[in-house]
């Protein structure tokens, strides 16, 4: 009786394995991505050309899309990381007393 049990699970593993793999994969435009992530247009687009962001897919010429399993994982992967911030142009910082003294 034991084996039929053993049996019957792997056939139910395979078989949803299979549904998993014929599951269409949710595709989000660039407003669903920027709301799914609370970044702006122009950080995802920076973000991906840097390598940083997971890549877009053009369906289309005007089109462009992202995989909602990629963008997830990466959320998670980014969890608690520390990014240095990058001073990008405009005034120059003014100096603090502890800069002066130093």
């Amino acid at each position: 009786m034991a084996a039929d049990d053993t049996d019957v699970r792997a056939s139910r593993r395979r078989r949803d394995k299979t549904q998993d793999a014929l599951r269409p994969r949710k595709m989000l435009s660039l407003s669903e991505v920027t709301k799914l992530t609370g970044l702006s247009k122009a950080t995802i687009f920076r973000l991906e050309r840097d390598g940083r962001f997971p890549r877009g897919t053009f369906i289309s010429p005007r089109r462009k899309i992202w995989f909602e399993d990629q963008i997830v994982p990466w959320m998670y992967a980014i969890e608690g990381q520390r990014f240095p911030r990058v001073h990008r142009g405009g005034k120059p910082r003014r100096a603090t007393p502890a800069d002066v003294e130093a």
